[in-house]
């Protein structure tokens, strides 16, 4: 199945994600609470697929987003987050998400 990158500030989340996809048959290769960090792991682990959280503290996955769409990296991205503010799915899609999930989603 996908190898993915897990991108959240919140510990416990980034955990229940990688439980969840392993448990589908996906493989979870990396995971990071900060931007700069995540990068450099998208680079050198090269993952299908990325899901990032917009809020990362005092940082923004939007930093992310922007290094990813700059770079021309070839990891699709899918934002996972709380916020439904038009502004930001729009600006999120804007920017290459290939798809915006709300954390309050159903999981199926």
């Amino acid at each position: 199945m996908s190898r993915l990158y897990l991108v959240d500030d919140h510990q416990l989340m980034r955990e229940g994600l990688r439980a969840l996809l392993e448990a589908r048959g996906h493989t979870v290769v990396g995971e990071s609470a900060d931007p700069t960090e995540a990068l450099a792991d998208l680079l050198r682990l090269r993952p299908e697929v990325l899901l990032l959280d917009l809020n990362l503290g005092g940082r923004s996955g939007f930093e992310l987003l922007a290094e990813l769409q700059r770079r021309h990296l070839p990891t699709r991205c899918v934002v996972l987050t709380m916020s439904a503010q038009p502004r930001q799915v729009a600006e999120a899609l804007r920017m290459g998400a290939s798809a915006y999930v709300l954390k309050g989603s159903a999981g199926s």
